[in-house]
């Protein structure tokens, strides 16, 4: 998703549907028909985030594991996706800009 790597690379305030259409290869028209506007956007993101989250886990069968083992492999989860995706730096981003 072109809106996640705007916005971990640059913050909220410069995803702007220019930046993501150029991104993406395509026309800004392009970025606002799919969103119609940037807080549409914004929360499409948010939910493709939340899913890709809950694939992660339901992958790993955090749901099934004991207590301990759960957070530990949450956290391991988590620290690894960070480092290595784009996109959870994009949910700090939002989450900072709520600020």
């Amino acid at each position: 998703m072109s809106s996640t790597h705007s916005i971990a690379e640059r913050g909220v305030t410069a995803a702007t549907f220019d930046a993501i259409g150029a991104r993406a290869g395509y026309s800004r028209g392009l970025a606002t028909q799919k969103f119609g506007s940037k807080q549409a956007m914004i929360e499409a993101l948010i939910a493709h985030l939340h899913a890709r989250q809950d694939e992660l886990l339901g992958a790993h069968g955090i749901d099934a594991m004991p207590g301990l083992d759960a957070i530990l492999t949450y956290v391991d989860l988590y620290l690894r996706e960070l480092s290595h995706h784009g996109e959870s730096r994009a949910y700090f981003m939002l989450l900072a800009s709520a600020i």
